[in-house]
């Protein structure tokens, strides 16, 4: 099962989505796919689901509170954005040990390790993401080198490790500026 959670909205492209569960389709005859959210272009979703024959296999699912549980449940978790800053969803499914299929939209280079945890793709291309979904699926040591390398990125993204770079950056600019105040007298 493919999922991605995320709003239907322009900077999400979830019709990059669509077209890369079609492109998949062709490698993952059986493929099933659940794209969780809501938003404006939901009924352009539903119509090219419906335009590429895919409602046996991608079921758009509106929004639901079980978006965390549908996470754990995946095989391969995707993100199909043109523009995102840091998707929470990506640190979700890399907790979870998830193989994930994304674009290399905004800062989503800097969660995912390109063939380390997560395989990226160019923005808008669908076809390129639906061929790095089916990579994934079709390929069980691909995705089990891409579960490990996941959880060991989520420890990358830690709380506690979070706080220790705060720290040290604070850390570093006081230290700055008690020198530079002790040179200025």
């Amino acid at each position: 099962m493919v999922v991605q959670v995320s709003q239907l909205v322009q900077h999400k492209d979830p019709l990059t989505f669509v077209a890369a569960i079609d492109a998949a389709r062709a490698r993952v005859p059986l493929l099933r796919a659940i794209l969780v959210g809501d938003g404006p272009l939901r009924a352009s979703v539903e119509r090219a689901v419906a335009e590429k024959g895919l409602g046996e296999h991608l079921r758009v699912a509106g929004y639901r509170t079980d978006a965390d549980s549908l996470l754990a449940a995946a095989d391969v978790v995707t993100l199909s954005s043109k523009e995102d800053a840091l998707p929470s969803v990506l640190f979700d499914a890399l907790v979870c040990g998830k193989p994930i299929c994304a674009t290399r939209a905004g800062g989503v280079p800097e969660i995912i390790e390109d063939k380390v945890s997560g395989l990226l793709s160019p923005v808008a291309d669908g076809p390129a993401l639906g061929e790095s979904i089916g990579r994934v699926l079709n390929n069980p040591v691909l995705a089990q080198t891409l579960s490990a390398g996941a959880r060991a990125r989520a420890r990358e993204f830690s709380i506690e490790r979070s706080v220790g770079r705060t720290i040290a950056v604070y850390e570093r600019v006081l230290g700055a500026a008690i020198v530079g105040a002790i040179h200025d007298n």
